[in-house]
């Protein structure tokens, strides 16, 4: 298999896990339906910061997984949040240690 076809993949079964459309996926990257679409064709990649989002999602997502629905989930992601000074959680995703502040809130 491919790095393409393996990223393909990824981007995929990450969606999958969170039940959600490319449409939604792409919402919370702030990217294109197109772009995702894209990506889980094979046909393109993402540049080296967002392949570090996508990273980071999975990393929420396995955490948030054990704590919440899949609608529920993707709600708390793309609203602005109290305990995050109302910023929406998937625009923390930008580094490790906003990532970090994001576990923070279900250790």
């Amino acid at each position: 298999m491919t790095k393409t076809n393996d990223f393909a993949d990824f981007v995929r079964n990450l969606r999958l896990k969170l039940e959600i459309s490319q449409e939604n996926l792409a919402r919370i990257l702030g990217v294109s339906l197109r772009t995702i679409s894209r990506w889980e064709l094979g046909q393109s990649q993402p540049d080296h910061e967002l392949k570090d989002r996508l990273i980071r999602l999975k990393e929420l997502i396995d955490i948030l997984a054990t704590k919440m629905e899949s609608e529920v989930m993707l709600q708390w992601l793309i609203s602005p949040n109290e305990q995050l000074h109302y910023y929406a959680p998937n625009n923390l995703l930008n580094s490790d240690y906003d990532l970090k502040v994001l576990l923070d809130l279900f250790s």
